[in-house]
């Protein structure tokens, strides 16, 4: 965050405003409030478009942000976001929801200091006694334990036992102070750092950058809607509210906070009492953002693990058998892995399936989706490689 020139208060600050208005959204609209794929889909979408070298632009991820946004926006409002989703077989979009699980494993496994990279790119694990990993193996455990016990905000109690076991093992200690006054700085440079971030990202229209925000979106798609493989459809009032919800994130600083659209349950009152003492509980949030600074990072490895596992375990809608569908997944989540690179990933997968469809015969059963998303590979492989 020092090298991006942003401080814990103003990060916390502007997640909870992103948080606060996300929750309105979600139950004025009457719909469930599902950020973790969302955000990790923003984080993987950063992975694809910016240089994999040196610190991060987080300018051009709010670009990146605001574009998927407005593309999501744009797409829910017309009648053709529904049947873009429906034109891609079913083992495509479950491929591309493992591929996010995948490398957001991998991701979180780097980021909570479990694993280390080299300079050659290969992951090795730390030693058994390193303070990150015992304090990430603490977090795991009770997360899983907890969560499998039936209690309720597992995550958070799970985060609360590892950040307590850190401070004998050196990773953290008590904070100087436990209030702070909300800094709204990260909110006030958003907008700025929008037409930066859009800038970018229009200079290299025609690059492999853009290409990968073009697949990477495809992942954006899914994340946003909890309907199942075989069934692509989803309310466009819903659609439209998590459109809304990723622009108003970008707007106050944070990317990619996303919301699910799904069917509402329950009264539009109670949803609302709810939605005003989530909000309320995102202002004392951000007041105790001191205390917030001191959890340390491997003290989150359970509960975003639990996350992550989220969208890999839909790969048990795949018939393993059926060769035509589980090749190009595979191709897909190697290709993505090795790579570290969503786009990498669903470019593979995209053309082994075309492949596959061409030389067997079944070149009818192309959509017109497919036949689209085939052509941005393509493009992409030729833009990356430089062929």
């Amino acid at each position: 965050m020092a090298q991006l020139g942003l401080t814990m208060t103003s990060v916390v600050t502007s997640a909870c405003a992103s948080l606060a208005v996300s929750c309105v959204l979600a139950y004025v609209g009457g719909l469930r409030l599902d950020g973790g794929a969302p955000t990790l889909c923003g984080l993987l979408a950063l992975c694809a478009v910016l240089p994999s070298e040196g610190a991060r632009d987080y300018a051009e991820l709010l670009g990146v942000s605001l574009a998927v946004g407005v593309a999501l926006l744009l797409l829910s409002i017309a009648p053709i976001r529904n049947k873009a989703l429906s034109g891609i077989p079913a083992h495509l979009r479950v491929g591309m929801s493992a591929l996010l699980g995948v490398l957001s494993v991998e991701f979180v496994l780097s980021l909570c200091g479990v694993v280390t990279v080299d300079s050659n790119g290969a992951l090795g694990l730390v030693g058994i006694f390193d303070p990150a990993f015992v304090d990430a193996s603490i977090s795991l455990l009770a997360t899983v334990t907890l969560r499998c016990s039936g209690v309720p905000a597992a995550g958070i109690l799970g985060l609360c036992v590892a950040t307590f076991a850190g401070i004998p093992l050196g990773l953290t200690q008590a904070p100087a102070g436990f209030l702070a006054a909300p800094d709204v700085t990260l909110i006030a440079s958003s907008s700025s750092g929008l037409v930066a971030g859009a800038a970018h990202l229009l200079r290299g229209l025609f690059s492999a950058r853009s290409l990968g925000l073009v697949l990477s979106l495809a992942l954006c798609l899914l994340s946003t809607s909890d309907a199942q493989p075989e069934d692509a459809s989803g309310r466009r009032s819903g659609q439209v509210l998590g459109a809304l919800g990723m622009l108003a994130s970008a707007f106050l600083g944070i990317p990619m906070l996303g919301l699910a659209a799904g069917q509402p349950k329950e009264s539009r009152q109670r949803l609302l009492k709810e939605g005003t003492c989530l909000a309320a509980s995102a202002l004392v949030v951000a007041c105790l953002s001191p205390l917030v600074a001191c959890i340390p990072v491997s003290a989150a490895f359970g509960p975003l693990l639990a996350c992550c596992l989220r969208p890999i375990s839909r790969v048990a809608y795949i018939d393993l058998k059926d060769l035509g569908a589980s090749v190009p997944v595979l191709a897909m989540v190697s290709c993505g892995l090795v790579s570290g690179s969503p786009a990498w990933g669903v470019a593979a997968g995209v053309l082994v399936d075309t492949c596959i469809r061409l030389g067997s015969g079944k070149a009818r059963s192309l959509s017109s989706a497919s036949l689209v998303l085939s052509l941005a590979s393509l493009a992409f492989v030729l833009a990356a490689t430089g062929l």
